[in-house]
């Protein structure tokens, strides 16, 4: 339901109305419940969900294109730092220019990337080789000798950290289940 959908529908409600022809008064009053019910099926607009990659570079660059978002494309499409970027504006699946436009005027949300584990295979059986991230961010390989290493929130990792560094490792990766 749009904005002047709601208004006629408000306009139509059954309400009480008071004639006072002494004091010239003439008032029509209608159940507030049922006007909120109306004012909570108008329609907002949903955010848009994108991918990580593509919500850095918007914040690192929303600023230039607050009045020609042609300008703006046109712009960062040709700079050479974001190759990920220029794939995305060329998939015409993620309609760009109206996904841009969208998440200036009604903001976005990220979407959720999937997480990996990665075990790494161990000649000597002593424990588990695995992929972990250290607290600076970076991703390096650690030893853990506990069962349960799958649960640490360290070593659910996403598949750019992995390849990063260790893209010969994505072979090994298992998807974290929710």
């Amino acid at each position: 339901m749009n904005k002047q959908e709601a208004i006629e529908e408000i306009k139509n409600l059954e309400g009480l109305t008071i004639l006072d022809k002494t004091i010239n008064f003439d008032s029509e009053m209608i159940p507030k419940k049922e006007v909120f019910n109306i004012i909570n099926k108008i329609d907002e607009q949903e955010k848009t969900v994108v991918p990580q990659f593509v919500a850095d570079w918007y914040e690192e660059c929303k600023d230039y294109f607050d009045f020609n978002i042609y300008g703006f494309y046109k712009y960062f499409y040709s700079q050479g730092k974001h190759e990920e970027i220029k794939k995305w504006l060329d998939n015409a699946e993620n309609k760009a220019i109206e996904t841009l436009v969208k998440m200036k005027l009604y903001g976005y949300e990220v979407e959720k990337e999937k997480l990996y584990t990665v075990e790494l295979p161990d000649p000597n059986g002593g424990g588990h080789v695995i992929l972990c991230k250290n607290g600076d961010g970076t991703v390096s390989i650690a030893f853990s000798s506990v069962a349960r290493w799958r649960g640490s929130k360290n070593v659910q990792l996403t598949e750019s950290e992995i390849k990063k560094d260790f893209e010969w490792a994505w072979q090994f990766a298992k998807e974290v289940e929710e």
